[in-house]
């Protein structure tokens, strides 16, 4: 039997050790690159950042002593900047208990410390509902991210399931079983087969599983057998990436146990999903006229989407006639993820007199809903950019609908601002026929 794919996440120095915890923690930026590029063959870091002065797990120190009150922009600031191809998810608000930590006896490199490590005796971690739709609809939709979702009981699955059933979150499923945590599920074999059985039972073959997570060190070696033997695919150490021993012993406990640790550049969140699922960014292609019914489908979803499918009056035939005849007045692109309609660009060539340049105008952008999050509109938008600037043009048009605020965003994310000189003006239908027909003197 063929290795296992394998691929190892590592998070060096996390957001819940002390410096006084371990001397093999990373703090400064070049700690955390060198020891995420050299340990264990890891091919995707999970990134926390450390102020380099004391090593305190945050660039502002009065709002980190406030820990989980952080609002949730002041979470958001950094990923938003940095736009990473994947970020975690913690799938609710829980107790986010540190505080056992204090009843070791050490000494204290720094007074941040033992404040922290009190402090969560008191406070909870917020993610409402609420904050986990906007974590998605900002960094999902608005830059194509995906997720790894944080698990650190059972009751989060089924946040999960529920986010999914509502169309929230594209599958397939990255999940992180978070294990050892007090506030919540402990950190034992049984647990870990409780949780996936769970997720099996609520996601199929939908996820891809990972191995755990665990701030009780001791506890990783044989939570990680099982975790294998269980089927995971993606492992992540923390408390015990932490020491630089329990890296090295990541690897090579994954490759004792049949697993192929993948080490090459294609180990990214898309070659992941496609290890069992294919699911690609997709590939495009001009559209046919075998295809009016496919785009007639997709315009009627578009407009069911932005509450307006009542005013869509066009039919397949009408698409055939004035898009596929001898002088087609628009042009469609479509995208396919195996073969599978998956969205589409429609767009028709417009010219400015001022700068003396033809430019491309998008009439409609449309992505299925289980393919969002994969910048399948972004790799649509920019084909078209790129087709029209081969061909002498310098600009690009679009109109969004006033009340669609995931395209204001979507387009805004691109750089595509709004005109601040111009506004859109139109005449319809019998007004405009009237218009037309009517006398020119």
């Amino acid at each position: 039997m063929a290795p296992r794919k394998v691929i190892i996440t590592c998070a060096v120095t996390g957001s819940v050790h002390t410096p006084s915890i371990s001397p093999h923690l990373p703090v400064t930026p070049d700690q955390i690159a060198t020891d995420a590029i050299a340990e264990a063959g890891a091919s995707i870091l999970h990134l926390h950042a450390r102020d380099p002065k004391d090593g305190r797990p945050t660039a502002d120190a009065d709002v980190f002593m406030q820990s989980s009150l952080m609002t949730l922009e002041q979470r958001l600031a950094a990923p938003l900047r940095a736009q990473p191809e994947m970020c975690s998810l913690n799938m609710g608000s829980m107790n986010f208990a540190l505080f056992p930590m204090l009843e070791r006896p050490r000494e204290w490199q720094h007074e941040w410390e033992p404040k922290l490590l009190e402090a969560t005796r008191e406070t909870i971690f917020k993610n409402t509902f609420a904050d986990m739709e906007s974590i998605l609809e900002k960094l999902g939709k608005g830059y194509g991210a995906r997720f790894e979702f944080e698990c650190y009981d059972v009751g989060h699955l089924y946040s999960l399931a529920h986010s999914r059933d509502r169309g929230l979150v594209p599958g397939p499923l990255f999940l992180q079983f978070a294990l050892g945590i007090l506030g919540g599920i402990g950190a034992d074999p049984d647990n870990l087969i409780r949780m996936k059985r769970i997720a099996d039972k609520l996601f199929g073959d939908s996820h891809q599983r990972r191995w755990v997570r665990d701030a009780s060190v001791p506890w990783l070696p044989p939570l990680s057998c099982r975790a294998s033997h269980l089927g995971a695919r993606l492992a992540i150490t923390t408390a015990f990436a932490k020491l630089k021993s329990g890296r090295r012993r990541a690897g090579a406990l994954t490759t004792d146990l049949g697993g192929d640790v993948r080490q090459d550049r294609g180990a990214r969140p898309g070659a992941i999903l496609s290890m069992s699922t294919a699911a690609q960014t997709g590939t495009l292609r001009p559209g046919r006229a075998n295809d009016v019914g496919t785009i007639h489908a997709a315009l009627l979803r578009l407009g069911t989407h932005i509450g307006a499918h009542q005013e869509i009056k066009s039919t397949p035939e009408d698409l055939r006639r004035y898009g596929f005849g001898d002088k087609p007045a628009f042009s469609t692109l479509i995208a396919e993820v195996d073969g599978e309609f998956a969205g589409l660009c429609l767009h028709t060539p417009i010219f400015s007199t001022w700068m003396g340049r033809p430019g491309v105008y998008v009439q409609d952008l449309y992505v299925e809903d289980r393919f969002r999050g994969r910048r399948i509109g972004e790799k649509l938008l920019r084909r078209v950019a790129r087709e029209c600037r081969v061909a002498g043009g310098a600009y690009l048009r679009l109109s969004v609908d006033t009340d669609n605020e995931t395209a204001k965003g979507f387009c805004e994310n691109l750089g595509i601002g709004w005109s601040d000189y111009e506004q859109v003006q139109k005449i319809v239908g019998d007004a405009f026929f009237a218009f037309a027909d009517g006398p020119e003197e």
